[in-house]
């Protein structure tokens, strides 16, 4: 059946030729459109499982034949196919392939990577040094148009806030300048931005120090400043070493005046303890 149909369109002529496929689309497209989800799910399960059978099959001849092919049909597709047919071609696939790869699991995530892996290895050892070099420069002409395209879209941006700022009044291009002021002291200010942060350090010196606790600027850098002075006071009463300056009381209970309690009554071990006049008891207590 298959040599018959082969026989019978190798002797039609391209115009017929061309109105069968025509033909053949529009079918399928009816019928796609009409059928439900389980009948399109059966149909390209069973249309992968042709193809996976198919090309299990095939020899390296074989299948660098059927890719050539394609890559020749696609090329001509779309080279005639216009901007906004190529737009929703390329959603088009994006909403199959993340739809694809949004319902898979793990297990058939990895497989899907490692056939993919698999097939850009084989498919770039096959090639010959020509064909490397077409995709490599047709690689760079897609980036410098990438490029290309980037800039022209920022031209674009820089000529419409050009002619939007050109409408503004005195007071909305003044309140626009303050707030880039205040947008770059921001920047300039951030802990992410190492650099302005040292910067803004050396600028602001760890000077006032009196009460600078209470004061906390994130802009100094206070383990830079670990001298606060030197222990130059001594306790009279448990001769611990203070700063200059410390209030009394913070080493030891001694610098408070204290009298023995008139209540005889409480004789615990504690309280005589505390009471005993001892500065050494005092300090640990």
């Amino acid at each position: 059946m298959r040599t018959q149909n082969a026989l019978s369109r190798s002797q039609k002529s391209a115009e017929t030729h061309e109105m069968r496929l025509s033909i053949d689309r529009e079918r399928h497209a009816k019928s796609r459109a009409s059928e439900t989800f389980t009948q399109r799910e059966t149909r390209l399960s069973s249309q992968r499982n042709r193809t996976d059978v198919a090309r299990s099959c095939e020899s390296v001849e074989g299948r660098q034949a059927r890719l050539e092919s394609d890559r020749e049909r696609h090329a001509d597709s779309r080279a005639s196919e216009t901007y906004t047919q190529r737009e929703a071609r390329l959603c088009l696939q994006r909403s199959r392939a993340s739809f694809s790869q949004s319902i898979e699991d793990d297990e058939e995530r990895e497989t899907r990577s490692r056939r993919d892996r698999s097939q850009h290895a084989l498919s770039r050892s096959l090639e010959t040094d020509e064909q490397r070099e077409e995709s490599r420069a047709a690689a760079r002409q897609r980036y410098h148009e990438l490029l290309g395209d980037a800039s022209t879209h920022l031209s674009q941006e820089r000529d419409r806030i050009q002619e939007i700022r050109g409408t503004w009044s005195d007071e909305q291009r003044a309140a626009q300048v303050e707030q880039d002021r205040l947008r770059r002291n921001v920047n300039q200010l951030s802990t992410s931005d190492e650099a302005s942060t040292v910067y803004y350090i050396e600028e602001q010196p760890w000077l006032n120090k009196e009460g600078s606790g209470f004061m906390y600027n994130v802009a100094i850098n206070y383990a830079a400043y670990g001298n606060i002075g030197a222990l130059e006071e001594v306790c009279a009463h448990c001769q611990a070493r203070k700063w200059k300056g410390e209030p009394n009381g913070m080493c030891c209970a001694s610098a408070i005046s204290m009298n023995k309690p008139t209540c005889e009554a409480d004789t615990s071990p504690i309280w005589t303890l505390v009471w005993s006049g001892d500065c050494k008891v005092c300090c640990i207590m």
